[in-house]
């Protein structure tokens, strides 16, 4: 049987930067991604370069520029989300986003977030399993699926990680949920420059706070992912080589969902 080649590599953790606290990790980062609270709502926004894993470190002509963040607009709210790690196969027999595109056609009602968030994840284990031996050659996939906005008019981030080595095969995904609290930045990226930011370092751009309205922090995510796909990013943390493509930005409100700056395929 061959090796199944994913786009995506192995995602980062999502952490907290300012004021919480400042640590690094030396973890291989795979997509640029960053979200964070206003009272006036949420922004959400990643790098768009897509690579199958021995170019990570070389960018080549199968690399894709690809979106990344994605609207889940339901009936009971208006949420984003983004899906990172080994999100598709080479193949595409494989594919994260369309079976998460799906299940938000498909979207009952639930009383709780943690409903909403737990049937999701159970139809992802459900489509992992279903092509374990045969799209997957048997290998789970790694994979974070970030989500934040709305539900009910209340605000939520949200993650499910899916395990590379499930404990038992059955539980194949760990999740959490947390109240947004406002100018809370939820990264993962480079924890070198999220350092540098959580020091007001003048190379880097001035994290949000608890007053940041919408646009500030919409500036903030935007020139935190620039920072983090440019010569000077890559120059701070040498790992940022493995981001590029077009960064893509989204608001989300508690009435909708808009781009900021899209993705290439909302322009093509």
């Amino acid at each position: 049987m061959q090796p199944v080649r994913f786009y995506g590599d192995v995602p980062r953790p999502l952490r907290i930067i300012y004021p919480y606290y400042d640590r690094e990790f030396p973890i291989s980062p795979m997509t640029a991604f960053a979200t964070v609270y206003t009272e006036e709502g949420f922004v959400i926004g990643a790098d768009g370069r897509s690579y199958l894993d021995e170019n990570k470190y070389n960018h080549d002509p199968s690399d894709r520029d690809v979106q990344k963040v994605f609207p889940m607009v339901l009936s009971q709210g208006v949420l984003a989300y983004a899906a990172r790690g080994n999100v598709i196969t080479e193949d595409g027999g494989f594919d994260v986003n369309t079976a998460i595109r799906h299940w938000i056609d498909e979207a009952k009602t639930y009383d709780e977030f943690h409903e909403l968030l737990d049937a999701l994840a159970e139809h992802l284990a459900d489509y992992v399993k279903c092509l374990l031996v045969s799209g997957l050659g048997g290998c789970y996939p790694i994979l974070f699926i970030n989500i934040s906005g709305y539900f009910k008019g209340n605000p939520y981030h949200a993650q499910i990680e899916f395990l590379e080595f499930p404990v038992v095969p059955y539980q194949i995904y760990d999740l959490w949920v947390e109240h947004a609290i406002p100018g809370r930045v939820r990264p993962a990226a480079s924890s070198v420059i999220d350092g540098l930011v959580s020091r007001h370092d003048p190379r880097v751009c001035k994290p949000p706070t608890r007053e940041s309205n919408l646009y500030d922090a919409t500036a903030f995510i935007t020139d935190y992912l620039n920072l983090c796909t440019s010569d000077l990013g890559r120059a701070l943390d040498p790992s940022c080589i493995e981001f590029g493509g077009t960064v893509h930005v989204a608001e989300v409100t508690e009435s909708e969902f808009r781009w900021h700056l899209p993705p290439p395929s909302y322009l093509q």
